[in-house]
């Protein structure tokens, strides 16, 4: 893969061809840090309420923003 835009690491676009994806499409480039990876196994709120989070590999490395506004709400 190639890094459409090295400054601001927005995607990437294949070098060779890959089925059912067309040709000069960008793609996701992945983060450096994934969501898991990057938040606590366990946030204290002080025992008001407990909710789990289950997330999904794509909110884990490619969506990480969306995973973390989800962070935020349950705070």
């Amino acid at each position: 893969f190639k890094i459409q835009n090295e400054n601001e690491n927005t995607g990437m676009k294949a070098r060779f061809s890959m089925p059912f994806v067309k040709k000069g499409r960008l793609l996701t480039s992945f983060n450096k840090k994934s969501f898991l990876n990057s938040n606590p196994k366990f946030i204290n709120n002080d025992g008001e309420k407990t909710i789990g989070f289950f997330v999904g590999c794509l909110a884990n490395y490619f969506y990480i923003d969306t995973a973390n506004a989800v962070l935020k709400i349950a705070k």
